[in-house]
């Protein structure tokens, strides 16, 4: 299994569908009953927003609160491209599946959090 390569396509499957909601719609509820899709949105987003971090070895504690807060602003489409880019540059480093990538749950190699986060 290409973990980067699935990881990449979700990130742009994602972002096909961010790109296609309309003004109106970022309150209509997901089949999640605790998220609307701007929540939704911004869950990835903040994803997102961790992973070149996490690739480069910081630590939940070393990265702090800059992920922290309304990272959709007024403009969260824009708010999404600016994080997924470099997200999928992170995955697809050389040596990024192999690298120690520490969660707040313990230290796990690359491939285990890219996974992570293709499945989210």
């Amino acid at each position: 299994m290409d973990v980067p390569d699935l990881h990449r396509r979700a990130v742009d499957s994602f972002g096909e569908r961010v790109r296609l909601i309309g003004d109106d719609q970022w309150h209509m509820p997901t089949p999640c009953s605790d998220w609307d899709v701007r929540d939704l949105v911004h869950h990835l987003t903040y994803e997102a927003a961790w992973t070149p971090a996490m690739f480069a070895g910081m630590t939940i504690a070393e990265a702090g609160d800059r992920f922290e807060g309304d990272l959709l602003g007024h403009e969260p489409q824009q708010a999404w491209e600016r994080v997924s880019a470099p997200a999928v540059a992170a995955v697809n480093e050389p040596g990024a599946m192999q690298r120690t990538v520490h969660l707040s749950f313990g230290d796990f190699s690359g491939e285990f959090y890219a996974g992570q986060l293709f499945a989210d």
